[in-house]
């Protein structure tokens, strides 16, 4: 009668182990990559609100500074960004280079932008549309936001209910409140 000896000390994982973390990690990696992909959509979005604003800021810092402003721009970067970054040129035409005097851009952008800044003739209201448009999940479908604002009283306003769009021209740093007062 012959016993079959198994060796003591051996060590290692099964198949069925293996195959069961492997199943695991799967999982897991199915929940996270969509939650990681939304978010980094997310923080490139977040460039839009900032440089459109940065354009806003400008505007009203040439106003203040020369009295007037009537630029239109042409579409920055040059080259449609898509899903990775295309470089700034802040001298690409006269409107971007005269409100980089006032404002910098730094650094490649996920979004084309243009602005045009029209003075009032007689009766009307001095205007500021500034665009961004961008393909950032590269699927060629473009996100385009275009806000308008009017300067009214030397304040350029939104009508788009959100104050954080608001800025009195007293100082470009200083926003206004919903009274138009400066806080």
């Amino acid at each position: 009668m012959s016993a079959t000896v198994r060796p003591t000390g051996q060590a290692g994982f099964t198949l069925i182990e293996l195959m069961v973390v492997t199943a695991i990690i799967g999982i897991l990696a199915s929940l996270a990559i969509p939650g990681y992909t939304q978010l980094t959509l997310r923080s490139r979005t977040s460039e839009r609100g900032l440089v459109m604003s940065s354009i806003k800021r400008g505007i009203i810092g040439l106003y203040l500074r020369d009295g007037k402003v009537a630029m239109v721009s042409g579409v920055n970067p040059a080259v449609a960004p898509g899903t990775a970054k295309a470089p700034f040129n802040s001298t690409l035409d006269a409107a971007w280079a005269k409100l980089s005097e006032v404002v910098q851009f730094e650094g490649a952008m996920y979004y084309q932008y243009d602005f045009a800044a029209v003075e009032p003739a007689v009766n009307t209201k001095a205007t500021l549309d500034v665009t961004a448009d961008g393909d950032l999940d590269g699927d060629k479908v473009h996100s385009v936001k275009t806000v308008h604002y009017e300067r009214r009283d030397g304040v350029y306003w939104t009508d788009d209910g959100d104050t954080t769009n608001v800025w009195c021209a007293t100082s470009p740093m200083t926003g206004c409140n919903e009274d138009g007062g400066t806080f």
